[in-house]
């Protein structure tokens, strides 16, 4: 996950557009910015866009206006989450995944919208070790 340029541009590509659920999701709007630390190439930044419950961007580096929600995770656990051995709200509870800011919205508006992008990078990262 995240190991090369190439894995991120097909994940920026295969997320946008996507919406939460068959009736697309809820209307919410918000900036993410993830954090992710220990990966083989050190610390990652990238940040994902959304409007109207529509990933409009998933993009290397911090967020260019402020962001509503920050997350911050190690890479292990963000790997456990993609591959689904981990569910997001498991990982918050037990402490592996920090959320600032905004994380009511993270953690229920966004809910269907999060299960439908883990699934399209779980696919992608399943493509990617075959």
């Amino acid at each position: 996950m995240c190991e090369s340029a190439d894995w991120f541009v097909a994940a920026a590509a295969a997320v946008k557009g996507l919406t939460g659920g068959a009736a697309g999701g809820c209307n919410v709007s918000a900036v993410v910015q993830y954090t992710v630390k220990s990966a083989p190439q050190g610390r990652l930044s990238c940040h994902l866009v959304i409007e109207q419950g529509e990933v409009m961007t998933l993009a290397s580096g911090p967020a260019t206006t402020k962001s509503d929600i920050a997350i911050t995770i190690d890479y292990d656990d963000a790997l456990a989450i993609v591959n689904g051995t981990v569910a997001p709200e498991v990982a918050y509870m037990n402490g592996a995944m920090r959320l600032e800011g905004r994380y009511a919205v993270w953690l229920t508006d966004l809910r269907e919208l999060r299960a439908s992008m883990i699934a399209v990078l779980s696919s992608l990262q399943n493509q990617i070790s075959d």
